[in-house]
């Protein structure tokens, strides 16, 4: 319980507990201003004055997250709106949405990354979703419920090198005589392309270079 002065990003911010509630409020960058207020509130507090409104609904992860996707939506692209949707409902909500804005810690962005990776996601999807984490409370910090934001640069929490490797599975040599029988009697066309790729183990890109190649020179011989 009590009430601190904190200096951030150019401006002197109040910090009440209380209560087991937190509150701040953005003084600005006048520090004497700052200092009248916060003894103003500690004479307040002892005196058993002091009243914190109860957070407001707004002010869950939740609640702020989809009036922001609502805000924006117009300004991006459909599939950038899309892909913020999709990692705030599949991923983002489902751990962090009954949070209230303000109180979210680096901890509890880092506990989201940890679960995620638990899942088995993709280096790659964990990014997005930090991305779209770390894009969410910037705004907030604009929008003053957040002093600073927690889910800044939490890429470092992420190497590629955790993703396995997929199991390359080839087919057996049973297989494969029966995928060229097929291509023999049901797409004589393209059994010289599938004959040689299984033969040579070549790439599908590869394969489609070489065959237009060779139409080109048999097209030029003609």
């Amino acid at each position: 319980m009590g009430v601190n002065l904190r200096y951030v990003k150019g401006a002197w911010w109040i910090v009440v507990h209380h209560n087991g509630r937190r509150k701040k409020k953005r003084i600005g960058r006048d520090r004497e201003t700052a200092e009248r207020v916060a003894r103003a509130l500690r004479e307040k507090l002892v005196r058993g004055d002091l009243r914190l409104d109860s957070p407001p609904d707004a002010q869950t992860l939740e609640t702020y997250a989809k009036r922001w996707l609502t805000t924006i939506r117009n300004s991006l692209k459909a599939s950038t709106s899309s892909f913020y949707a999709a990692n705030l409902t599949r991923h983002i909500l489902p751990t962090l949405g009954d949070r209230q804005v303000a109180s979210l810690r680096r901890s509890d962005c880092r506990d989201l990354v940890a679960r995620c990776r638990a899942k088995g996601l993709k280096v790659s999807t964990v990014r997005g979703i930090a991305r779209t984490l770390s894009t969410i409370l910037t705004q907030a910090v604009e929008d003053e419920f957040l002093t600073a934001n927690p889910a800044l640069r939490l890429g470092k929490y992420l190497r590629p090198a955790d993703d396995l490797d997929s199991e390359i599975r080839p087919f057996t040599r049973d297989e494969a005589a029966m995928i060229v029988a097929a291509a023999r009697e049901r797409l004589p066309e393209w059994y010289p392309w599938v004959l040689c790729g299984l033969r040579t183990g070549m790439r599908a890109g590869e394969l489609l270079r070489c065959s237009g190649a060779t139409s080109t020179g048999a097209a030029a011989s003609s």
